[in-house]
């Protein structure tokens, strides 16, 4: 299995229900968020660290947060480490 085909399959996992995500990913869904707020989030959060348009953990959890969603900078660094329970085989069963 490639690695692209690794990653694509953790995600397909990931997003089926009953699935346990961390508090961000289950943003990439929330109801809160318009879906095009929940494509903008996903989007900015996958951002790479070299992208000039990388937006900061900080500065995620301050946006989030003025649409009345809690989430904290290190919630938001652990997924974006793959630190989160979204990538652990814990985290799936």
């Amino acid at each position: 299995m490639s690695f692209a085909e690794r990653i694509e399959q953790q995600l397909t996992e990931m997003l089926q229900p009953g699935t346990k995500r961390c508090a961000l990913a289950k943003l990439f869904t929330d109801e809160r968020l318009a879906k095009n707020d929940q494509e903008k989030l996903k989007e900015v959060v996958d951002s790479t660290e070299n992208d000039p348009r990388r937006i900061s953990n900080v500065t995620i959890s301050l946006a989030l947060r003025a649409e009345g969603i809690e989430i904290s900078k290190t919630a938001i660094g652990d997924h974006r480490r793959k630190a989160c329970r979204c990538y652990s085989k814990k985290g799936n069963n």
